[in-house]
């Protein structure tokens, strides 16, 4: 909150299953999970920085009740469509791919054109070799001025991405001989190395 009150710094909310005035007063879902820091001396500038990232303008997103394999992409169409509605223009590699053109050259320059990357780790992602593809490209541009890269961890830990372990280590394993492997592996560390959002999928009760 201190850093995006200067020049060419920008913070977006993401409200993930709760509403704004859940975070704005410490009510409801977040009040419980924030009770533990009550008697803390840092409180009060937590409450206040709580507030303060509330009242800027964000997307809310609902927890998606369903366990199969779309879970990632039903959460990627909630994400492109709450930013598409906030006016930002946004590339998702199944939107604006005309018919008749190599897909490969469209989405390389859409990343090179773009300024931020919402990379979405699933358990899965690492078992297509076009979504690797794509993120040594996006690792390539985000060390560039005004480029940046948030990584989402949908239902996988940091380190499973950044190792290839668990469930992405066991999407990874169809790959281990490819002679691009050394290259995804290097990417996938690099990309869980950064600032990134831990969400966990949300099952039908």
């Amino acid at each position: 909150m201190g850093c995006q009150t200067m020049d060419e710094h920008t913070a977006y909310p993401v409200f993930y299953d709760v509403e704004p005035t859940e975070v704005r007063k410490q009510t409801g879902s977040v009040g419980d999970a924030f009770a533990k820091h009550k008697d803390d001396e840092a409180a009060r500038k937590w409450r206040e920085a709580l507030k303060e990232a509330s009242d800027l303008a964000g997307f809310e997103l609902k927890s998606i009740a369903n366990g199969g394999e779309d879970t990632r992409k039903n959460f990627v169409d909630h994400l492109y469509y709450a930013l598409t509605q906030k006016g930002i223009e946004t590339y998702k590699d199944d939107q604006k791919i005309k018919q008749g053109k190599m897909i490969s050259d469209e989405l390389i320059k859409a990343i090179e054109d773009s300024k931020f990357y919402i990379i979405v780790f699933s358990k899965n992602y690492a078992s297509s070799s076009w979504c690797l593809e794509e993120l040594v490209k996006i690792m390539g541009c985000q060390t560039m001025d005004e480029h940046t890269a948030y990584p989402v961890f949908y239902d996988v830990e940091p380190t499973e991405v950044r190792k290839q372990t668990g469930s992405v280590g066991d999407a990874f394993a169809k790959h281990k001989d490819d002679e691009a492997a050394r290259k995804w592996r290097e990417a996938l560390k690099e990309a869980s190395d950064l600032a990134g959002f831990e969400l966990k999928s949300i099952a039908n009760g």
